[in-house]
């Protein structure tokens, strides 16, 4: 017992002795942590941080940081350059990296890992915007002084306008242009139906004032564009989509200047201002108007001119302009136009009507001046104006200064009438016209009235159209004045001449036949018909000409209507004793399903195989095979010769298979009765085999009661 208890002892004591040791071994290596410091590598980094050491357990992976971001760009003198992340390495100079971002680190050792970079290069995406080509792929370097030549494109029913960061843009980068970046980009392309050209249209000596940017457009990095200065800019313009006319080529310091756009290089006046669209549907060039706004104020009085506009002079190389000002001139009742002055209360012009105004540096108003008149004295002139037959009589009195009134009215003096004259005769038809005139020298008024129509007297003309045979003759007068008409002089109809009776559709047996006759008078082709009786019955013969097969029907044994025979060879697979199959025919009248009324005489050829000294087989016979696999009927058939052929002739009610069979020549002989078979007494194998059975039994018993 004490044995037994020592052993549980002991063996608890080995359990909890194994369960404490993984603790034990636990607890001593969770006090075992690494370091991982990182190392960016680069001074030149001023926009990435370094990422914070970490902390790594004994036996426990370590996932390692990440850069982000993971490029950067710097200044080396003037250029920009860029450096790509690749990984880290245990040293500084390593060129190929011994770990990714996020890759795990599993030593168990502090550890510093430096940063491994690599020149970087920019990628130019070409976006075709709908063109015709999949999107292309253009790396480039990231110095500025690199610079990469962009393709052209093509689009079904679009013209192609350069390349733009914006896919909205009208304009763009054309094939050839140059483009660097130091940054990457997608490009895309810029399609339209019409190319609107904004031409600058500088002055001489004055386009650099005008054009301030490369290509005409200033942008922001991180793109940079080159190519050489022009004075055009192309815009793309879609079809029923108006375009805002903008100023993208000209200078901030220039636009002081820029008056608007017009479609000749020397207009005069301005068709578009800033901030105007473009709706037509068309290609166009339009040129930029340099210059200064000259505007009118009529200052009190009506009638303001037009603003002009005073062009840059193109012989100058200063800002400065002339103009011709306008003729036209305001108006202000009591006060005279004296001229136009640059103030409006200046009483002294400056300027008259169509003088050149010059050196003109800024936009200008100028205000008409206006001199006051003295009251006016009326002097009126009198003019009269005498009465007629129809107006009044009156006296106009008109002053110089335009003032004017009437008075002193005299009554109308009324018409001298003429007297009536006849100016249009009337007729039976239309009415007749009567004209007066005014005898009043001057007057040549006149009047009309209506005179009656004449009476109308008939003029009939007979027309006679001649009796036929079914209708009455008669004659028509008309009225050759106004058709009026009558009719007269009635005729009897001549009744039908009728020939003589003509078979147009002969009888048979089946149909009845026609008889016509037609009246012979001229014109008419009238006809008549009448039945004639079927023809008397007679007997029918057909044969078929494929089998040979041919039908007698006496008169009265077959329907109306039939029209032949028709018999098709068929095999035959009735078994019937001591009889085989020479020939079967399916045989059927036309059309098919009909059946005789009453017997027929049928008459099928023998074949050659079964005539033997020109004589049938005599064993011959013909049997009926009825449908559904009933059992075949002997019909009495005999041999007849026809025309040296020989047929089995026999007569039948209705039509179906009939087979032709002759005797089995290779039946087998009967055989003979049965004979008795001799007895023969023998035992049976069954008590054969008992009486040995019984004779190896006692044998065993015997030997076994020995044995015992």
């Amino acid at each position: 017992m004490k044995s037994k208890r020592f052993l549980a002892i002991l063996l608890s004591a080995m359990l909890l002795l194994g369960a404490l040791a993984p603790l034990g071994a636990m607890t001593a290596s969770a006090a075992d942590t690494y370091t991982v410091t990182y190392d960016l590598n680069d001074v030149t980094i001023t926009t990435i941080t370094t990422p914070s050491a970490q902390t790594k357990i004994y036996d426990v992976d370590l996932t390692l940081a990440r850069v982000s971001p993971d490029s950067y760009s710097y200044l080396d003198g003037f250029y920009p350059k860029a450096k790509v992340f690749l990984g880290w390495a245990t040293t500084q100079t390593a060129t190929v990296p011994q770990y990714k971002s996020g890759d795990i680190y599993s030593d168990n050792a502090d550890i510093t890992l430096y940063a491994v970079w690599r020149m970087g290069t920019y990628r130019i995406t070409l976006d075709f915007n709908d063109g015709e080509n999949e999107p292309k792929v253009i790396d480039t370097s990231p110095f500025m002084t690199d610079v990469v030549g962009l393709p052209s494109a093509t689009r079904d029913g679009y013209i192609f306008n350069g390349w733009f960061p914006d896919p909205t843009s009208t304009w763009g980068l054309m094939p050839g242009s140059k483009f660097g970046v130091h940054d990457d980009v997608t490009l895309y392309a810029i399609w339209g139906n019409y190319i609107v050209t904004l031409d600058v249209n500088p002055p001489n000596g004055f386009f650099s004032l005008l054009v301030g940017y490369p290509d005409g457009l200033s942008i922001t990095p991180p793109y940079a564009y080159y190519g050489n200065t022009a004075t055009q800019s192309k815009h793309a313009k879609t079809r029923d989509v108006d375009l805002p006319l903008g100023i993208d080529k000209i200078s901030v310091e220039a636009i002081r200047w820029f008056l608007g756009w017009a479609d000749s290089p020397t207009a005069t006046e301005v068709q578009y201002r800033l901030g105007d669209v473009y709706s037509d549907n068309a290609d166009i060039t339009l040129y930029a108007l340099w210059g200064y706004n000259v505007t009118y104020d009529a200052n009190g009085g009506a009638g303001t001119p037009a603003a002009q506009i005073a062009l840059l002079d193109a012989s100058a190389i200063t800002n400065v302009a002339s103009l011709t000002l306008t003729t036209q001139q305001p108006t202000w009742e009591g006060y005279t136009f004296k001229g136009w002055a640059d103030s409006s209360a200046s009483s002294v012009p400056q300027y008259q009507p169509g003088a050149t105004l010059s050196n003109i540096s800024t936009d200008i108003t100028l205000y008409a001046v206006w001199e006051e008149l003295p009251p006016h004295v009326h002097s009126h002139t009198a003019v009269t104006t005498p009465p007629t037959c129809a107006a009044q009589g009156f006296t106009t009195y008109t002053c110089a200064c335009e003032d004017s009134y009437v008075d002193d009215y005299v009554n109308a003096l009324g018409h001298d009438w003429g007297a009536w004259v006849v100016t249009a005769p009337a007729t039976e038809d239309a009415e007749g016209v009567e004209t007066r005139v005014c005898g009043r020298n001057g007057c040549g008024a006149s009047e009309t009235r209506p005179v009656g129509k004449l009476d109308h007297a008939h003029n009939f003309v007979g027309v006679t159209t001649p009796p036929t045979c079914t209708a009455q003759g008669f004659t028509t007068y008309t009225c050759a004045k106004d058709g009026d008409s009558y009719v007269g002089d009635y005729v009897n109809a001549l009744g039908h001449d009728w020939g003589a009776w003509v078979v147009t559709t002969p009888a048979t047996e089946d149909e009845e036949g026609v008889e016509t006759h037609v009246c012979g008078r001229n014109g008419c082709n009238a006809s008549e018909t009448r039945p004639v009786g079927k023809l008397p019955q007679q007997p029918k013969t057909f044969t078929d000409s494929a089998t040979g097969v041919s039908l007698y029907a006496p008169v009265g044994t077959l329907p109306q209507g039939v029209t032949g025979l028709s018999v098709t060879a068929t095999a035959i697979n009735v078994q019937i004793r001591n009889f085989v199959p020479v020939q079967g025919w399916n045989i059927t009248l036309l059309p098919a399903g009909t059946q005789p009324t009453g017997y027929v005489t049928v008459y099928v050829p023998i074949p050659s195989s079964q005539i033997a000294n020109g004589v049938p087989n005599p064993g011959l016979a013909v049997y009926y095979c009825p449908p559904n696999s009933a059992t075949p009927e002997q019909l009495s058939a005999t041999p007849v010769q026809i025309n040296g052929a020989w047929y089995m002739q026999f007569q039948t009610d209705h039509f179906s298979v009939y087979a032709l069979m002759a005797p089995d020549t290779s039946a087998p002989t009967p055989p003979s009765p049965p004979q008795p078979t001799p007895k023969k007494y023998i035992f049976s194998t069954k008590y054969e085999a008992t009486f040995v059975n019984w004779i190896l039994f006692f044998l065993c018993f015997g030997f076994i009661w020995m044995w015992f």
